[in-house]
């Protein structure tokens, strides 16, 4: 989009309905008309270099969660008839809302991290970002993963920050949250006179809270909503954990992390989990059970766990009714269970825009509509600075040339 050509051209792929013709096209795949339900996947060429494609693919097109160490042990057969292994296989719904964990530990605990935009590049320094700029604060979801945001914000027509929700705070409530993110808004990134608030998932109910707090010091801005409103994600969650007690949450929150941090389960652990009666030796145990294995250090790994369990609980908890807001507020709904359209004229003074996407909640910061819908809606003075923008690309200078 950016070549510069008069005309660009775009053909439509034709994509196939049949499961078996789609995995087909995965690198290295080879299914012949011979091919025995009884192979496995990983006779038929799944191994850990496209594993991640499939079960993408599965997740997106069928809305199954497969766990990557039970990949190689399916069959062909299985994957025929993938509704019949979706009671088996499809781990509770957490796996949709903590599907990564940040891979560095110090940009993990900081409390926003800079994103690079079409506005600003990756080898940008920080002293070079202009907070008079308006910025898009991001707020993520119970992963408190930044990096789930990379491919969206790359497509952003303005600046934008990641503000880390924090592992220590994992006893505050919503408005505490709310309250101590609006603090660094203040102090730390000087914001101005209008703001551009996103919620992803947890992040939601937060960024409802925080555009309250910011109206009343009078400021006023938009508000997006990543996934659906409180209500939808509550809902989505409520459902997928249905019938879960909160000894079963505790474990299957543990173990999922577990897996995450180390790329495989540990089927032992559940047991000794379950005969532990206190969350915080439950805790101890996993970091126990990665110490060596992983190259987090034990204390992050503590704080990690708890502050995902305890964030888990409050989105489970929370009130989803929130002070009706003069900002716009615009919702980018995901691909939930239920997907009946829902009034939402209560969330502000001014008409609730509504879009729906048709990726599931967990690929929801990856879907490129949601980068489209939120340049659509920027302000023309911000416009205006961006295409007056010189968006050449710095290269070093090379000091032989000095």
């Amino acid at each position: 989009m950016l070549s510069g050509d008069a005309v660009v051209v775009v053909n439509a792929l034709h994509q196939p309905h049949d499961l078996l013709q789609q995995v087909e096209q995965l690198p290295g795949v080879v299914i012949t008309s011979a091919v025995d339900d009884k192979a496995t996947l990983a006779e038929i060429g799944i191994d850990q270099s496209n594993e991640h494609d499939l079960c993408t693919l599965l997740e997106e097109k069928f809305n199954i969660v497969i766990q990557k160490d039970k990949v190689p042990y399916m069959t062909v057969g299985q994957l025929k008839n993938i509704k019949q292994i979706e009671d088996k296989t499809n781990m509770p719904g957490l796996s949709g809302y903590i599907s990564q964990i940040v891979r560095d530990e110090v940009i993990a605990t900081t409390e926003f991290v800079y994103m690079p935009t079409l506005t600003h590049t990756p080898n940008m320094q920080i002293d070079e970002f202009d907070n008079d700029e308006t910025f898009l604060y991001i707020v993520p979801g119970l992963a408190d993963s930044h990096e789930q945001f990379e491919e969206m914000c790359e497509l952003l027509k303005l600046p934008a920050v990641v503000l880390h929700l924090g592992m220590d705070e994992y006893r505050e409530n919503l408005q505490e949250i709310a309250q101590r993110l609006v603090e660094v808004l203040m102090k730390k990134l000087k914001i101005k006179n209008q703001f551009q608030l996103l919620g992803y998932e947890f992040g939601v109910p937060v960024v409802m809270e925080m555009a309250a707090i910011l109206e009343s010091y009078g400021l006023t801005g938009t508000v997006y909503c990543l996934g659906g409103t409180a209500s939808d994600i509550q809902a989505d969650l409520e459902h997928k954990l249905r019938g879960m007690s909160e000894q079963s949450l505790q474990v299957s929150l543990l173990q999922h992390v577990q897996r995450l941090l180390l790329g495989e389960s540990r089927p032992a652990l559940q047991h000794e989990l379950r005969a532990l009666p206190q969350f915080r030796d439950k805790v101890r145990r996993v970091v126990r059970a990665l110490r060596g294995r992983v190259p987090h250090s034990r204390q992050y790994v503590a704080a990690l766990l708890r502050a995902v369990h305890a964030r888990t609980r409050l989105l489970r908890d929370c009130r989803t009714s929130f002070t009706t807001l003069n900002a716009k507020v615009i919702i980018l709904r995901a691909r939930l269970h239920d997907t009946s359209p829902r009034e939402c004229p209560e969330l502000s003074h001014q008409n609730v825009v509504v879009h729906q996407l048709d990726a599931t909640l967990e690929h929801t910061p990856r879907d490129l509509r949601c980068s489209s819908l939120i340049n659509k809606y920027l302000g023309s003075d911000i416009l205006s600075k961006f295409y007056k923008r010189n968006r050449c690309l710095k290269e070093p200078i090379n000091p032989e040339y000095v």
